[in-house]
């Protein structure tokens, strides 16, 4: 009779250890889907756009040439800068940088103006109708998003895309961003 019940003891353990390290298991996967971005239609639209994957200041510069334009405007109160490298070509390039310019800058934004530089399968750019893009993103993070302030949005893998549509409903202008850039770790989504 001993026997049977510790046959059925171990039989009893056995499973609850299996069901234990089962369920871990499946909660570790879901906490690292967690942490995962996800993209439905461009992988690096900075490669597209700036001609290189690297942010760094020294390899945009080196990928498309000195500027034709460039400005700095401080926007904090403790010496942080942004720096506006200008192209003829549509596209405007917001780095950050400190005070002395020595802080090695960082691309945050580029803003698009110009049809000649188009994205993806669907070549979205400049001239696109809305409807083809709410089509295009509708499977991204919660599609085309209007914020608070009227502005249309896309989250995009690592990216946030914001469209400038005019009164036809075709957009003028593109700003390209990266999403921890944007708004930090909620741009973090579940996969």
């Amino acid at each position: 009779m001993c026997d049977v019940i510790n046959k059925n003891m171990k039989k009893t353990i056995c499973f609850i250890i299996i069901l234990i390290v089962f369920s871990g298991l499946i909660m570790m996967g879901i906490q690292l889907k967690y942490y995962v971005y996800y993209t439905t239609y461009c992988k690096d639209y900075y490669l597209v756009l700036a001609n290189t994957e690297s942010l760094r200041y020294e390899k945009i510069i080196e990928a498309n040439g000195e500027p034709d334009k460039t400005t700095r405007e401080k926007y904090t109160e403790y010496g942080d800068y942004f720096i506006y490298h200008e192209y003829d070509d549509g596209r405007l390039f917001v780095f950050t940088d400190n005070e002395n310019g020595n802080g090695h800058p960082s691309l945050c934004v580029i803003e698009l103006t110009s049809p000649q530089y188009r994205f993806g399968r669907k070549e979205i750019g400049i001239g696109t109708d809305k409807s083809t893009i709410e089509k295009v993103y509708r499977k991204s993070y919660q599609g085309l998003q209007q914020d608070a302030y009227g502005k249309y949005f896309v989250e995009d893998g690592n990216f946030v895309i914001d469209f400038y549509f005019d009164e036809n409903d075709k957009v003028y202008k593109i700003t390209v961003g990266k999403a921890e850039i944007r708004h930090g770790i909620r741009g973090w989504k579940r996969k």
